[in-house]
């Protein structure tokens, strides 16, 4: 292995190695913008085999990084911005009052305003970030309920036992099932269509019967998914946040 853990690509230059203790298999992820590769720690590889691998999969790759760019496109904040979700606006708006690296809302209705620091870069990632996370936390507060009846809803159809529904604020994870019984849905799925809000209910509640991903668990997300599992998942794969 790397002893910078990295590895140097002829087209992408460095890309990061990332020791994993919960990774199962080695995969590749784009971590703002950039390609880097997740390693099981229980496996050892060299920097030959995960340069290979990179070559193998390098079409597939770039698509990945291409939809990156998209995503985080979309995704950059600025004043007069209007994100529209099923619960209703975020109005994102500057603030000259507000002192350096602050933010603050005000909630009327079934609106939310976000404003900024005028004194700030709103595309400056750190601050971005900042400030998308407020978002996330005040939409999980004004609507984190909404995905948690929604998991005792569909519990209820399907004769399912739930031990606790809790709303995170992940974007890489959206859904986690714990062997207890408790399910964990991250506020970002707020910002989904009701199908693709489904979809991250229902996979969770599949892992009740199933905690894993086999064919019989991928049979039975689908059922609950009326027979979507397959374009729902992609879709969901393929969503643009917008935001941080």
């Amino acid at each position: 292995m790397n002893s910078d853990n990295v590895i140097v690509d002829r087209e992408w230059g460095e890309i990061p190695i990332v020791l994993s203790k919960r990774a199962k298999r080695i995969i590749f992820k784009v971590v703002e913008g950039c390609l880097c590769v997740v390693v099981p720690v229980a496996v050892q590889v060299d920097e030959r085999y995960l340069l290979q691998l990179v070559d193998a999969n390098r079409v597939a790759l770039q698509r990945m990084l291409d939809r990156a760019v998209c995503r985080n496109r979309v995704a950059h904040l600025f004043s007069g911005k209007v994100i529209k979700t099923m619960e209703g606006e975020i109005h994102i708006l500057s603030d000259d009052k507000l002192e350096r690296n602050c933010v603050r809302s005000l909630r009327q209705g079934n609106c939310l305003y976000v404003y900024y620091s005028a004194e700030n870069d709103i595309e400056e990632p750190r601050y971005e970030r900042f400030v998308s996370r407020f978002i996330v936390g005040r939409m999980r507060a004004m609507w984190g309920k909404v995905l948690c009846d929604m998991v005792l809803d569909y519990a209820g159809q399907y004769s399912l036992r739930v031990a606790d529904v809790r709303v995170g604020q992940g974007r890489s994870t959206l859904g986690h099932c714990s062997r207890r019984g408790v399910i964990t849905i991250s506020a970002y799925v707020l910002f989904y269509p009701h199908h693709l809000r489904r979809f991250i209910v229902c996979h969770e509640l599949a892992h009740l019967t199933y905690f894993n991903h086999s064919d019989d668990f991928h049979r039975l997300c689908n059922s609950y998914c009326q027979g979507n599992e397959g374009q729902w998942k992609k879709e969901s794969n393929a969503f643009a946040f917008p935001i941080m």
